[in-house]
Formats: C-alpha cells, structure tokens, sequence
C-alpha cells in the first residue's frame, strides 16, 4: 500500500483534495476516515498533513491531468475574507423586507 502526505493550502477543503489527489468528491469520505477527521465539512488550518493513500484513487486520469498541469485545487477563500456585520453592511431591500 503506497502512502503519500500533502499538506493543505490556505483555503483548501477536504473536497479539493479529495478532488486532487483521488480525482473525485467521493473520495472525501474515505480521505476523512483515513485521516480521522470526523466531518468532512471540518475547516482545517493550512499545513495540516493528511495521508493520502495512492491505491484508493477514483480517478487516476484526472490526477494525472492534475499533476501534468501543476493544478492546485482550491474552491474557497474563506481564510481571506471576512464577514461584514452590523446595521452599516445591511442593504435594503436584501436584508429587509420592505413591503
């Protein structure tokens, strides 16, 4: 059985690596259960190692488009954005109703 580690990126879910590194969002479940995390949707800080193991690959074609490449998958940007909150950010007509 071939192991290899990544470490995840800032902004980067468990569903993009599942998607680098298994060339499908199926893998998410066992990436998760190999790795112990319980919830997929945990947010895990950039430079977490995870384990990735090569023969449970979904999708090698993919990976190997991936890799050829040099695409580093990352679908968020939470990290890097913050939430505006308060009566100021408010906009009318979206988070009032007017009638």
């Amino acid at each position: 059985m071939q192991v290899t580690k990544v470490k995840i990126q800032s902004g980067q879910t468990l569903f993009d690596i599942s998607m680098r590194h298994y060339g499908s969002i199926e893998g998410v479940f066992q990436l998760a259960s190999d790795n112990g995390i319980t919830s997929i949707t945990d947010l895990l800080p950039s430079g977490t190692e995870l384990l990735i193991y090569l023969d449970k690959v979904i999708n090698q074609e993919l990976v190997n488009y991936y890799e050829t490449e040099g695409i580093s998958v990352c679908s968020s940007v939470y990290s890097e954005i913050q939430t505006l909150e308060g009566v100021g950010n408010w906009a009318i007509g979206i988070d009032f109703i007017i009638s």
